[in-house]
């Protein structure tokens, strides 16, 4: 920005702080959590995945929505159903944040990550027709589901979680004909399963 600007029009380094001072502490929780997502996420992931003892499912939701307000979540109203994103350089800003409340509250946040995404797989029908449908449907999700295998076959990872996770995420990767990307989670889990 130019020399003349206000100090939080400078840079999008002060601009993101300045708006985070002005965040309440449900928002700065909600907000620090987000960094979870990768790309676009449902009201009803985050309100799920952000929730714990310390915020429930209804306040991470209301505080979602006000953070959308605030323009620091972006939001897609194209579908039916709107869906929510942070942008790259604020989705990092959030990582900082999170990473500053320390490993525990991200391990935390990663197993219920992982744990969503696998029960959201596992109901992805039966018939070749379901299947079809529900996959073409999930197409946005697929970083979500490559981050939640990321983390869950890591080392800080839950092989109880990983093995499900591969077993129910390869029908979503054979239809996006994603065959190599198939066969190396379930290679990394007859892995972990020898």
């Amino acid at each position: 920005g130019r020399r003349t600007a206000l100090p939080r029009h400078q840079t999008l380094r002060a601009m993101l702080d300045w708006s985070y001072a002005l965040l309440c502490a449900s928002e700065h929780l909600v907000f620090d959590r987000l960094a979870i997502f990768v790309g676009p996420f449902s009201l009803e992931a985050a309100s799920q995945i952000l929730a714990d003892g310390h915020i429930d499912s209804v306040s991470a939701a209301a505080a979602l929505d006000e953070l959308a307000a605030k323009g620091l979540v972006a939001v897609d109203h194209s579908d039916a159903m709107a869906t929510y994103r942070l942008l790259e350089m604020t989705r990092a800003y959030a990582r900082e944040k999170l990473a500053e409340r320390g490993e525990a509250e991200a391990h935390a946040l990663a197993f219920r990550h992982a744990a969503y995404f696998t029960g959201l797989l596992d109901h992805l029908g039966t018939t070749p027709r379901e299947i079809y449908e529900r996959c073409s449907r999930l197409a946005s999700q697929l970083g979500n589901i490559r981050s939640a295998l990321e983390w869950s076959y890591g080392p800080q990872g839950d092989p109880g979680l990983a093995l499900p996770l591969a077993a129910a995420s390869a029908p979503l990767f054979l239809h996006f004909s994603l065959m190599v990307e198939c066969r190396a989670w379930c290679s990394r889990a007859t892995e972990l399963l020898e």
